[in-house]
């Protein structure tokens, strides 16, 4: 999959970026639509994302950009699941 700029990917499927007043609400009903892959990626949330950008000194944009690849579920929604490499 091609790892596009964040923006394009919003853009393309049409959301907007939350600003910091708006709220998000997520509940899980346990269908494993999220984790189904967890063996070949790890979902990325916010916080995570967050954590990873400032210990490597970059912007979240960039750490979107250069360490996860953009998943679309199959009920239509995105997630960032981190890049894993193989040792």
């Amino acid at each position: 999959m091609e790892n596009k700029p964040f923006k394009d990917l919003a853009n393309e499927f049409g959301f907007e970026a939350l600003k910091p007043e708006d709220t998000f609400q997520f509940d899980c009903t346990n269908c494993c639509e999220c984790c189904r892959n967890i063996k070949d990626a790890v979902m990325i949330e916010p916080l995570d994302l967050f954590r990873i950008a400032k210990y490597t000194c970059r912007s979240i944009e960039e750490a979107v950009e250069e360490f996860t690849e953009p998943v679309m579920l199959s009920w239509g929604f995105p997630i960032f699941v981190l890049i894993v490499t193989q040792l």
